[in-house]
């Protein structure tokens, strides 16, 4: 039981300040429904295929009868582990996303997006990103959404509207991942769509860009707030491989220029000719560069 209970008095009190719309009762009702979300949501991760894909179902269904509930959007869900949770930043939707492991290195993606009104306005998103012929360039709808989990949104302005660059992770298969940047925007009718052609790289536009890398790489995608830009690994092929993608210590990046995300090779003037320890560091090559901390304050 969380700690939370033994001060369930403040914390209601605290929480109707912050989130003035739900009352007392109602906010005792989310905590209940929170509760069997959190224990939902943990057997989606389950050791075993049928009870992931029968957990999952029943997240949905419970999600859904939630999110009914008047006030809905102003609660805040804290204590989920395995299902992201992005504010729009301006305060337009919120988005949820995770991913359901269907069969040994076969993943597919589940979501929502919940726009900020007083009645439930959500859109189901549907992964169809294993039909994509060419995903880089194609703009779909909510139900042939290219799924991940995100773990990033940034608000920006294209054409005069407002768009919303998406930070994506895609487990993809049993040997490679990927990390994304996609682009969300809505139409006259307030209808989502993903991919728009902001990302100009080497003079294309691309509508989404994709990072494909072999799994055992740590890769970077994400934006950098002092730079002001995206920033991401650069990768290569890894020696004596055909499909294994790795960083190389450089990166490159995009930065926000007259409404487009433009392509910028290199980022950093330092940059190692060859990835870091290409040879591996033997023990008596650790001994001879160790550092003397002897004398070291910390």
């Amino acid at each position: 039981m969380k700690l939370v209970f033994c001060v369930i008095g403040l914390f209601l009190v605290e929480l109707t300040a912050v989130f003035g719309q739900i009352d007392t009762a109602k906010l005792e009702t989310f905590r209940i429904h929170e509760d069997t979300l959190e224990v939902l949501a943990d057997g989606i991760v389950s050791d075993n295929q049928e009870e992931r894909l029968a957990y999952c179902e029943l997240f949905i269904k419970h999600l859904v009868k939630t999110l009914k509930e008047p006030g809905s959007y102003d609660y805040p869900f804290e204590y989920f582990e395995n299902i992201s949770i992005l504010h729009s930043g301006d305060e337009q939707f919120r988005i949820f996303t995770w991913q359901l492991e269907v069969a040994e290195g076969d993943y597919r993606y589940y979501g929502a997006i919940q726009m900020n009104d007083t009645t439930l306005k959500l859109f189901p998103l549907i992964d169809r990103s294993f039909k994509m012929k060419n995903p880089e360039q194609e703009r779909v709808t909510n139900d042939n959404w290219y799924g991940s989990v995100y773990y990033k949104i940034l608000p920006f302005f294209f054409n005069n509207k407002p768009h919303y660059l998406l930070f994506g992770y895609d487990m993809h298969d049993y040997y490679n991942r990927k990390k994304i940047l996609d682009v969300l925007y809505f139409d006259e009718d307030g209808n989502p769509f993903f991919g728009a052609p902001v990302f100009k790289y080497d003079e294309h536009l691309k509508h989404r860009f994709l990072l494909e890398f072999t799994g055992d790489a740590n890769v970077r995608l994400n934006f950098d707030d002092d730079l002001g830009m995206v920033v991401f690994d650069h990768l290569i092929l890894r020696e004596g491989s055909q499909s294994a993608y790795v960083p190389d210590g450089s990166y490159s990046g995009f930065k926000y220029i007259d409404d487009n995300w433009v392509f910028q090779e290199k980022i950093f003037d330092q940059v190692s000719a060859k990835p870091p320890h290409e040879v591996p560091l033997t023990e008596e090559r650790l001994r001879l560069t160790k550092p003397d901390t002897s004398r070291r304050k910390y």
